[in-house]
């Protein structure tokens, strides 16, 4: 957890409440994550007819699906007040190239 929150910081320029629930679900995504077996990534297509091997590779995917949620959610919350002199975290950063690069083209 403290890992996760020290990596969030230095990403999203925040530390999180660890009673936060979106916080909490991204832990218990990124969990999920991490703690499933290769093989049932690299079979996944194959054995979601299998009815326990199934639920692991839906919640796998699942868990994808929230994790990229939660990034975008903190993506577009920095988006709506980044300062372009004020460059707080990675994710500032980013935001400033992506527009950078917008008003190249």
């Amino acid at each position: 957890k403290a890992v996760t929150n020290v990596i969030c910081s230095i990403v999203f320029g925040a530390r999180h409440n660890f009673e936060d629930s979106a916080f909490k679900t991204f832990l218990q995504d990124m969990d999920i994550r991490i703690g499933t077996p290769l093989i049932i990534i690299i079979l996944s297509p194959l054995l979601r007819h299998v009815p326990k091997l199934g639920k692991s590779s839906k919640m796998f995917y699942e868990s994808k699906r929230r994790i990229h949620q939660f990034v975008e959610q903190k993506l577009e919350e920095h988006e709506r007040d980044v300062a372009p002199n004020d460059i707080r975290s990675f994710a500032d950063t980013y935001i400033k190239q992506i527009r950078s690069g917008q008003n190249k083209n």
